[in-house]
Order: C-alpha cells, then structure tokens, then sequence
C-alpha cells in the first residue's frame, strides 16, 4: 500500500510540475510505468474535477488502452507547447513562418522583433534557429535604430 502512496505522490508531483496551461508533456523509461502513469494520472485529476484527454503515446500497448477511452475525432497528431507531436511517426514540427514584405515597404525594428518573437518555443527546441533572429535585434539596439524607422537597404534582407 506504501509502494501505491508513493507512486501516486510522484505523479501528482510531476502532474504540477509538467502541467502548462492544459497540456502535459512527460515521458517513462518503460512500458509498464507508462500504463501505470497514465492510470493514475486520470484519477489524480478526477479526484481534482479535472479530465485528462487527448493523449497521445507512442506505445503500442498504451495505445491500445487510450483508443478504448477516446470519444470523438480521431487524430493522429497533437497540438503540445506550440509543436505537432506525431507519435506515430517520431515527429515534432514547428509551424512553418512565411513574412511576406510588399514592394516598397521598409522592415522596422518593431516588425523584426514581433516576427522574431511570433514562435512559441517554451522548451527551448529550436533556439539554434532563432538564435540569428535575436543576434540581429541586437545589433539594431546597438545601431540605435528607432522603433517604426525603417531598416536601410543592407539591412532589409
């Protein structure tokens, strides 16, 4: 009965730690701890008038079990942290960003830095990518640019 204590305190634990708005994103090391997490984890939340859905798993047996739960749409892919997860497949994806400038426009630092900061990346998943970006604003705060000036011509690519 101890051992049960203890497991429960842990997911309620890590529930509160992990829990971001109303999205979870944890792991286990193994199967068997996965079914147990998942199992307890609903009834922690219940216990609290709270439901746990949309789970998504890459654990074939796990799956198996949340597919005899689930009500409605059937997706295979979730929306977690500002990503696409597919389980299925291994996957995580960012949303895809196009700017696109009109002739004649000039970009300023204000358009730089809402374009640099519009992906939402908690986790830290692409900041090699975003790390350019963030350098540049940088160096527009060093130049002394103004908010709505706009970018001279070396600076528009």
């Amino acid at each position: 009965m101890r051992k049960i204590q203890i497991v429960v305190q842990f997911v309620a634990r890590d529930l509160e730690e992990k829990l971001y708005y109303d999205n979870v994103l944890t792991g286990t090391d193994d199967e068997d701890t996965a079914i147990q997490y998942y199992n307890i984890s609903r009834q922690v939340m219940k216990d609290a008038d709270m439901n746990l859905r949309q789970w998504f798993t890459n654990l074939p047996a796990l799956t198996t079990i949340i597919d005899k739960m689930r009500t409605g749409s059937e997706r295979d892919h979730a929306g977690l942290l500002g990503m696409t997860w597919n389980p299925k497949d291994h996957m995580l994806q960012f949303p895809r960003k196009t700017i696109v400038i009109p002739p004649g426009v000039k970009f300023t630092k204000r358009q730089v830095l809402s374009s640099a900061s519009s992906t939402f990346d908690p986790l830290g998943l692409i900041s090699p990518v975003l790390v350019p970006a963030k350098k540049f604003i940088s160096a527009l705060w060093d130049k002394g640019f103004d908010w709505d000036e706009g970018l001279p011509d070396e600076l528009q690519q």
